[in-house]
């Protein structure tokens, strides 16, 4: 097949989540697939990066749009009732290109990476379409908008979830499949169970890459949270942890260290290492190491949606984690067999003292969580039912129509 896939940023790093996505998506579809990749830079420097995806892709087109333009556009769409965040990446090049792009033919299914570029094929039906809503924008919305306590931040999330909560759904609507990560992103879309395109198809990882080390040298009462600092769902999980959960652990295990191992972290996350038991890395080349050393991982997630990458890594490299119901949401690990979930800061203090005095129950639980992720949650198993389904629909599509055909 030839594929047209759309992203909004070019996955030529592993550093953020939607670009660590879209990379081994790239890299797995081209093995049996032409791909050409359509995405945004900022400049041309960065769009100079494309040369690292030359070798999977038959075509690749950056299409520059500056930060500058960027923000003037969430400023012209202010008296809109479209969600600023698909605003923030409108742009007349990037349509003209895709139109010419579909026009010239040859394109046999489109793969389109989250909402933000729904609307650059949303009106085109002469080839088979996939969005991936992952996570959906509104139950990511609906989380910040009940969590921020400042006036002004609240009012523009409440905005922003009134108008994502018609235009997410209307755009699902307008494709052929949507594809989701959970019943609950598809419960919050679709609360009325009207979408009858649906798809489940979370991403996943590579067990092989994250394995642990068994000659890895393990400090004994060593936390690590990593992940993107540039999310402010990390920044408030680990700064909400430190200021309320971490001294509740330091009184039982005083000797504890944490380690914030994650790209550019801001100076509230960077403050943290006041504390000479807290390690702020930054950016490293390769988290393994880290995860190799430590001996529970934590993931406090207050708000965000969508698959934690960093709850199925630490998993996979038979980590023991302690998590917030949100942060297991997508992964639907067992509490209790393959993962500890908490609410509150008393339970999670709780139970991440629990495992730093268990070394027992540390290496069960490891054990059972790569177990559990090398099982179920590989890019194949993921990738192999979504090969199916653009099969499925390019067939669909190539099949003359006769009465009584099912429009999908």
């Amino acid at each position: 097949m030839k594929l047209l896939v759309l992203t909004y940023r070019l996955p030529w790093h592993t550093y953020t989540a939607d670009r660590y996505t879209m990379l081994h998506f790239v890299k797995h579809f081209s093995q049996q697939h032409a791909i050409t990749l359509v995405a945004f830079a900022e400049s041309a420097e960065e769009a100079r990066q494309a040369d690292v995806l030359q070798p999977y892709c038959e075509r690749v087109v950056p299409v520059i749009l500056p930060r500058r333009r960027a923000y003037a556009n969430v400023v012209r769409g202010l008296a809109s009732s479209t969600p600023l965040s698909v605003w923030l990446y409108r742009s007349g090049k990037m349509r003209e290109t895709v139109r010419q792009i579909v026009a010239q033919g040859g394109i046999d299914l489109a793969y389109v990476y989250h909402l933000r570029m729904g609307q650059y094929l949303a009106d085109v039906r002469s080839i088979p379409r996939c969005i991936a809503l992952q996570p959906v924008q509104v139950l990511n919305l609906q989380r910040y908008k009940d969590h921020t306590r400042h006036p002004l931040w609240k009012l523009g999330y409440t905005v922003e979830h009134r108008r994502m909560r018609h235009y997410e759904l209307a755009l699902a609507r307008q494709y052929d499949r949507c594809l989701l990560i959970s019943e609950r992103d598809r419960r919050t879309l679709d609360p009325y169970g009207t979408l009858d395109n649906v798809f489940f198809n979370p991403h996943g990882l590579d067990p092989d890459y994250f394995t642990p080390d068994p000659a890895a040298r393990k400090e004994p009462h060593a936390l690590i949270f990593h992940g993107s600092m540039r999310y402010q769902a990390n920044v408030d999980a680990i700064v909400s942890f430190v200021e309320a959960v971490y001294p509740l652990v330091k009184r039982r295990v005083p000797d504890v260290k944490l380690y914030v191992v994650g790209y550019q972290p801001p100076p509230a996350v960077q403050a943290l290492a006041r504390d000479p038991s807290i390690v702020v890395t930054g950016f490293v080349e390769d988290t393994r190491p880290h995860l190799n050393r430590a001996a529970v991982a934590i993931d406090p997630l207050r708000i965000g949606a969508g698959l934690q990458n960093k709850v199925l890594e630490s998993m996979s490299m038979a980590l023991p984690v302690v998590a917030t119901p949100i942060a297991n949401e997508g992964i639907g690990a067992v509490p209790g067999e393959h993962i500890l979930v908490a609410e509150g800061h008393a339970d999670f203090a709780g139970q991440v003292v629990l495992l730093l005095e268990d070394e027992a129950l540390r290496w069960r639980l490891g054990a059972a969580a790569r177990a559990f992720v090398s099982s179920r949650w590989s890019w194949e198993a993921h990738y192999r039912p979504l090969e199916d389904l653009f099969h499925s629909l390019v067939a669909q599509s190539q099949t003359p129509w006769v009465a009584g055909a099912s429009a999908r």
